[in-house]
């Protein structure tokens, strides 16, 4: 089946970004991801939340693990993503030495203290977002999945400015975080 116009135009951003995203020095990923970090921690959706569901970056994604280590010294609740049989299911630990590395080389909790409460504040990953908070991920549609599923939960999605695109079109089944927040802006 051939793909469509939008598939094509993801496929692109997606190459686009890989090669952008290869160019940020693990300096640059550090100012950066500290510059995210204290203007989320500050966010009161992230200070007034007893849970928080947040991906553990990779390949050069916005660091998170400071926010992880955060919340967790403030006694919310923390869990993070684990994809089986196609599905994402959030998991939570006590501990960023509890994460086990999973199949794709990702950090991952284990199952032992079970899924993450309902109302947890999701912090997403993506590939590219635009000024209308679209949002192109990976390809698998696991968050996509994830907050059809989900969708009384809050989301801020975090990425670098420059994967902010000033518009492109998005697919009717791709989920938009409700905000984005870059090192240098707020999109609401």
């Amino acid at each position: 089946m051939p793909l469509s116009l939008i598939q094509l135009r993801k496929k692109e951003i997606r190459h686009e970004m890989r090669l952008r995203k290869k160019k940020v020095s693990k300096e640059e990923q550090e100012l950066i991801g500290r510059e995210i970090y204290e203007k989320l921690i500050k966010m009161p959706e992230f200070i007034e939340a007893k849970s928080i569901s947040i991906y553990v970056a990779y390949n050069q994604e916005v660091p998170t693990l400071p926010i992880i280590e955060e919340a967790l010294r403030l006694g919310k609740e923390v869990a993070s993503p684990i994809v089986e049989d196609g599905e994402m299911e959030f998991y939570r630990y006590m501990s960023i030495d509890s994460l086990e590395e999973g199949k794709y080389g990702i950090l991952e909790p284990k199952k032992e203290l079970g899924k993450a409460a309902k109302d947890s504040l999701v912090i997403m990953p993506g590939v590219a977002f635009d000024q209308r908070r679209n949002r192109i991920g990976y390809g698998g549609g696991y968050y996509d999945r994830y907050m059809a599923r989900n969708r009384h939960q809050s989301t801020i999605a975090i990425a670098y400015d420059f994967q902010i695109y000033s518009h492109f079109e998005g697919d009717i089944k791709d989920y938009k975080p409700q905000k984005i927040l870059t090192e240098k802006r707020f999109i609401i």
